[in-house]
């Protein structure tokens, strides 16, 4: 009767025998049967949503280890973290060790509390032992790395608690371990007018990343050279085109080169909900802008949300970028930042739909360049075809619509040297492959389009684009990583590409799984 949960009917069968004729099996089982019933008792509370019943009448039975094993996860549920430490380590202290999933529930709670993480990610290495994911002799007498992060790696047939261990351990591992990031990146536009708006830009960045708290906090430096050729002359080299004031008077016929270069730092945060950054566009260019932004994220029910408020440059050209000098009367012009707010919407289970949507709002303003307003609607259906730990395929569609208070993308002066029109409108098919072995991964992305712009003139155009990027990394011991990338992108009177190659060490071994989708450094001027 005991055997299969009947223990009423098994306690009722006992009660017959005299108590004095029990043997240790007998005294063992009395024991389970009243062990059973107080949890059953409990879970029934519980799954009714009678909380408080059901910890009380586990709180009744402090002598049994499994009642307070079960009050500690309850207690952790109702975020009382602190609480359900004490009850994982009284059984602990009483028991020399713990079932795979208590260390588990013991380092999540220890996490929540503000405890020690490097305490936590050892009771995490005692679960995996536990749930044999871990050789014995790589906890012991020290802690190994690198046999820990190699256990991290995600397997297709693991089940609940193996995945559980292995994500809530790699997530805290990799949250804790200091990381360097060297990072170059090549832009490029050959489409352009020499001088205006063609463009080659190189950004060289190094970036710290170390735990802080309960996050990550971050420092940069972002090295940017922008070279826009030079201004054509007629034949008596003088230059009457639309750059700055030199459509006027005699032309202009001096500092007819356009570049800049500086370089900008920035700091930042981030943590489970929330994070923020603040820096500078680079010192040495022409006009310079204190930047930044904070957001913050959660869940309302399957829907994530993220709540952002921004301040960042237009990097859409050197004039929009780094502010350029007209060469007729020296004075200063450009620099423009968007400032303004965005809400980012996204439902995702991790099967094989999801969903996103973002919509922000502007205002762009530049030293001597007329304010402008900005209100972009985006959002997007994706559906992976391939969905396994190690590849995904998926395909979807996305829509865009931009409205822009004034047209400013001229280079006159008072312009801003930024695409601004009335109305555009696009929608594009994207497909993405990403694969990871143990040592490599690689993510090839691309998208075909159809746009639709109307200029503030009532002049409109149509097109077709499309865009083409591939990242590929490969570890090349336990510390470094070495990744290559190339982005194309090519549409009506505008085809940028860019190129880059970076290098990724982290001071603490780490031999876990690949990113799937690998995602190299953003240069700063490109923050959302």
């Amino acid at each position: 009767l005991a055997s299969v949960g009947r223990w009423a009917e098994a306690e009722a069968a006992l009660s017959r025998i005299d108590r004095a004729q029990w043997d240790a099996p007998m005294q063992a089982l009395a024991q389970r049967i009243h062990e059973n019933k107080i949890l059953e008792t409990a879970r029934a509370h519980y799954d009714a949503g009678e909380v408080k019943q059901a910890l009380h009448t586990l709180e009744q039975a402090p002598e049994l280890l499994s009642a307070r094993l079960l009050l500690a996860q309850w207690l952790l549920e109702q975020g009382q973290a602190q609480a359900a430490i004490g009850h994982y380590q009284y059984v602990l202290a009483k028991e020399g060790q713990l079932a795979p999933n208590d260390y588990r529930g013991l380092a999540r709670a220890w996490q929540i509390a503000g405890g020690e993480p490097q305490q936590a990610l050892d009771w995490y290495a005692q679960g995996m032992v536990g749930a044999r994911l871990l050789a014995p002799e790589a906890i012991s007498p020290k802690r190994d790395n690198a046999a820990f992060t190699r256990s991290m790696r995600l397997q297709e047939d693991d089940d609940w608690l193996a995945s559980g261990l292995r994500r809530e351990a790699q997530t805290l591992y990799e949250q804790q371990n200091p990381t360097i990031k060297v990072h170059n990146d090549h832009w490029w536009r050959s489409d352009g007018t020499d001088g205006i708006s063609k463009l080659r830009a190189n950004t060289t960045i190094v970036q710290l990343e170390h735990p802080i708290k309960q996050g990550r906090g971050f420092i940069r430096a972002d090295h940017v050279r922008m070279h826009a050729g030079t201004l054509k002359t007629n034949k008596d080299g003088v230059y009457t085109g639309e750059f700055g004031t030199c459509g006027q008077g005699q032309g202009c016929s001096k500092d007819l080169k356009q570049k800049a270069s500086g370089t900008s730092f920035a700091i930042g945060w981030e943590g489970e909900k929330i994070a923020f950054d603040v820096g500078t566009t680079p010192q040495g260019f022409a006009v310079k802008n204190w930047t930044g932004g904070i957001s913050y994220k959660n869940k309302i029910g399957p829907v994530g949300y993220r709540l952002t408020a921004s301040r960042r440059p237009m990097s859409n050209s050197l004039l929009s970028f780094a502010g350029a000098r007209d060469p007729r009367t020296g004075k200063v012009w450009g620099g423009v930042v968007a400032t303004g707010v965005a809400l980012s919407l996204s439902w995702d289970e991790g099967k094989e739909n999801g969903v996103w949507a973002d919509l922000s709002a502007d205002k762009l303003t530049g030293k001597n360049v007329k304010s402008n307003k900005r209100i972009r609607l985006m959002g997007g259906y994706y559906r992976r075809l391939i969905n396994q730990l190690n590849e995904v395929l998926s395909v979807g569609v996305n829509l865009m619509q931009w409205h822009y208070q004034r047209g400013l993308g001229d280079y006159h002066f008072g312009q801003g040297g930024y695409y601004s029109p009335k109305r555009y409108q696009s929608v594009s098919i994207p497909i993405s492959y990403a694969k990871r072995t143990g040592n490599w991964s690689f993510l090839i992305q691309g998208s075909g389009s159809l746009s639709s712009a109307k200029n503030h003139a009532g002049k409109r155009n149509t097109g077709f684009g499309y865009t083409l990027n591939t990242v590929i990394e490969r570890r090349i011991n336990k510390h470094l990583v070495l990744g290559a990338g190339l982005d194309l992108q090519h549409s009506k009177d505008y085809a940028p590409s860019r190129g880059m190659l970076y290098l990724r060490y982290t001071f603490e071994p780490w031999q876990g799984s690949m990113p799937l989708r690998s995602e190299p450094l953003t240069p700063y001027a490109d923050f959302k």
